[in-house]
């Protein structure tokens, strides 16, 4: 069962207080932290810089999304 939870980003100077979903069911091998894009806009992280990857997940079907490495902290 999934569970919501209120949490704080933070990206460099920029941050941003939302809610998270837990126990989506969804597998990676490191913890991700994916967001919507008026939240990466809230962070600083949007539109994309250099500093982002395009990549492609598989969702069952396949999806684009950018990849930043490290850039956010979760609390």
């Amino acid at each position: 069962m999934a569970a919501r939870v209120r949490i704080r980003l933070r990206s460099g100077s920029n941050e941003v207080e939302s809610s998270a979903l837990l126990n989506s069911g969804f597998e990676t091998d490191s913890p991700d932290v994916a967001v919507p894009v008026r939240v990466a806009r809230a962070l600083g992280l949007w539109p994309p810089s250099r500093m982002g990857e395009l990549i492609t997940l598989d969702t069952g079907g396949e999806a684009e999304a950018y990849l930043f490495e490290g850039p956010l902290s979760l609390s």
